[in-house]
């Protein structure tokens, strides 16, 4: 649908033909939100882009380095290590993980290795080493499930551990990114093997086209039931800005369900942003 047309649909469901409550822009703005609520919800407009690694800095800016980005897709980050001649891949973590586990980031490279010990509770991403070996030769491993510890190779070979990335020291290992706050940071600070022109590699997808004109369609995938979500949630946010939250909370769980149902058609995974939020207040 172009733009003119899916406003015409959504007076017709506020049931306000011609402009009282609600401007032609204030709906057309709502729909440009709708757009970007979509492609993050959805995970569309997916592209691959880079950016240069600079010495001494672990913060970037992301509206600086990557200019369309909407959101970065989850562990999408590799950095590369001109050393090794090869990527590696990143792992996100959020700024409550990075405070507790790291509590001098982003200006120290220290990260701690416990030695493991049985019948001990294990977090995902906790780093051990096995006390067995000199603390020189040791091996950091990287919970990968939740687990109370039995016998490490029995716990290694039932995947609860991984070799850790953290033992490549000159290669970051993991990553924080606010795109509220629009910053990316890098940890710990690369170091000049991974110091490059394009040495940072992020997998993310693009904010939609502005709807220029009424003859505009919304830059999403061609499926017809995400312009029929936009409508939803025009109509979620106009209600609302009137009072009636029964009938806002109506197209809410309209808006959700399309964006479900396409993701389900796309087969892609529910996003932690979107599963079992039906539901707005205002």
């Amino acid at each position: 649908m172009i733009r003119s047309t899916i406003r015409t649909t959504i007076r017709q469901l506020l049931g306000e033909a011609t402009p009282v409550f609600w401007t032609n822009a204030l709906l057309d703005q709502w729909c440009e939100d709708a757009q970007k609520d979509i492609v993050w919800k959805a995970k569309l407009k997916r592209t691959r882009g880079t950016f240069n690694t600079t010495p001494a800095t672990s913060r970037y800016t992301i509206s600086s380095v990557l200019p369309n980005c909407l959101r970065i897709m989850h562990d999408g980050i590799w950095i590369y290590d001109n050393t090794q001649a090869k990527w590696f891949k990143l792992k996100y973590r959020t700024k409550e993980y990075m405070d507790q586990m790291y509590p001098d980031w982003p200006n120290s490279d220290e990260h701690t290795y416990t030695a493991w010990v049985t019948s001990t509770v294990y977090a995902v991403g906790d780093l051990v080493y096995i006390p067995s070996t000199s603390s020189a030769a040791a091996i950091a491993y990287e919970c990968l499930t939740a687990h109370t510890s039995g016998t490490f190779a029995t716990d290694l070979a039932a995947a609860k551990w991984e070799v850790s990335t953290w033992n490549n020291s000159s290669v970051p290992q993991i990553y924080m990114e606010d795109t509220d706050e629009d910053i990316l940071e890098l940890y710990p600070i690369p170091q000049a093997s991974c110091i490059g022109t394009g040495y940072a590699r992020v997998y993310y997808s693009s904010i939609p086209t502005v709807m220029a004109s009424d003859n505009s369609q919304p830059d999403l995938d061609t499926h017809h039931i995400l312009d029929h979500a936009v409508v939803d949630y025009v109509c979620a946010m106009g209600f609302a800005s009137r009072g009636y939250g029964d009938l806002s909370n109506d197209y809410w769980s309209k808006y959700y369900d399309k964006i479900k149902s396409y993701m389900i058609e796309k087969n892609n995974k529910d996003d932690e942003d979107l599963v079992m939020r039906n539901y707005r207040n205002y």
